[in-house]
């Protein structure tokens, strides 16, 4: 566990997807139930060339290319639909991207699987730090995903993506000024943000002076954040 000396942490913000719920599990469902309604048959090596083609799509801002017209710039509601349904337009190279993209939204209900550890640290630490959720996905599947992992009433409020004006990731240092708007904090420093992405966890919300947690175990050679550990329970012992 890598730790450096910062200030005392009073509040927790953590991600949802790989951190507290297997995101590659629940996506693996939702693609699951997207292909049976396409009457496809599933393999297993199509499923993860579509996981590495959304990683694409999100995190090289491949959506930013798509010209959004006019009528989906009406309001954010629309304009997120629009840039979402775009996935399943270049990648299935279909006619209705806005069906499939209905389809696997349900379909993401159909498989949460908690990362270990996730209610015990969640549970436990709550009682002592008021915690949030920050993520890429989309807010109605998160309360969703907190609410099957029993963790909903532990979580004080989410900010997601979609409820960006203009739709951006937490790699954009947009997401986390609206993101403190809309939890109303003055003093950064006093929450911990906790990812397992390092870019959007680490070294963006770090830029806004918030304490930082990467939870993984890969090693960066010139580490941004101030803590790292590989288990959520080494949460406990940061604060």
């Amino acid at each position: 566990m890598v730790v450096r000396w910062v200030m005392a942490i009073k509040y927790l913000i953590y991600d949802l997807d790989d951190t507290l719920v297997s995101d590659v599990l629940n996506q693996q469902g939702a693609f699951q139930f997207l292909l049976r309604f396409l009457n496809i048959p599933y393999r297993e090596e199509l499923f993860f060339k579509w996981h590495q083609f959304d990683q694409d799509y999100w995190k090289k801002e491949i959506y930013k290319t798509i010209k959004v017209p006019e009528e989906y710039q009406k309001n954010k509601e629309s304009y997120t639909e629009y840039v979402r349904s775009q996935r399943f337009a270049l990648f299935f190279k279909t006619d209705f991207p806005f069906l499939l993209n209905q389809v696997y939204q349900q379909g993401l209900f159909s498989c949460i699987v908690p990362i270990l550890d996730a209610y015990e640290t969640v549970s436990s630490l709550a009682c002592y730090y008021p915690s949030y959720i920050s993520t890429n996905g989309v807010s109605e599947v998160a309360k969703y995903k907190l609410k099957q992992l029993q963790l909903d009433s532990f979580i004080e409020g989410i900010f997601s993506a979609d409820m960006t004006t203009h739709t951006v990731t937490k790699a954009r240092e947009e997401f986390w000024e609206e993101l403190i708007q809309f939890f109303q904090i003055k003093q950064t420093k006093e929450y911990l943000v906790i990812g397992d992405n390092y870019r959007d966890d680490v070294c963006t919300p770090k830029k806004l002076g918030f304490q930082t947690c990467y939870f993984s175990s890969d090693y960066m050679p010139d580490f941004q954040g101030d803590y790292q550990i590989q288990h959520l329970r080494e949460l406990k012992k940061i604060v």
